[in-house]
């Protein structure tokens, strides 16, 4: 395999299902060295293996991306990241004039202060 995203380091949050998942096996089929980011560690292990089995290569990293300090201290060491796949993503089960303050910052602090946080 010789792509432009060979030897290439890929970080996607919100890996463990839907589009992320999608998107590590996309990124990892291409070339890059995925690292699977999500909160559900189990289904990141067998997405790992799924990859690793058809020739990529991935790693798993648990994490709460909408926690600034555990993503600081998840990412420092992390180098060569080269492309970044902000995914991670929730909807609470209500509208959002029927939702309660929990839910809204709960939503708000995964869509929004998450993507800001893996980004910086």
């Amino acid at each position: 395999m010789n792509t432009a995203l060979t030897n290439k380091v890929a970080l996607v949050t919100g890996a463990s299902s839907g589009f992320g998942r999608s998107f590590c096996k996309t990124l990892a089929a291409e070339g890059a060295s995925v690292i699977a980011v999500a909160r559900r560690e189990a289904l990141l292990q067998s997405l790992v293996e799924e990859i690793e089995a058809q020739g990529g290569k991935a790693s798993a990293l648990a994490l709460d991306v909408s926690d600034a300090k555990a993503v600081t201290a998840a990412f420092d060491g992390l180098e060569d990241i080269r492309i970044v796949v902000n995914n991670a993503g929730v909807a609470g089960p209500s509208t959002a004039i029927d939702c309660e303050e929990d839910e809204w910052r709960w939503t708000y602090d995964v869509n929004v202060h998450a993507a800001w946080f893996v980004s910086r």
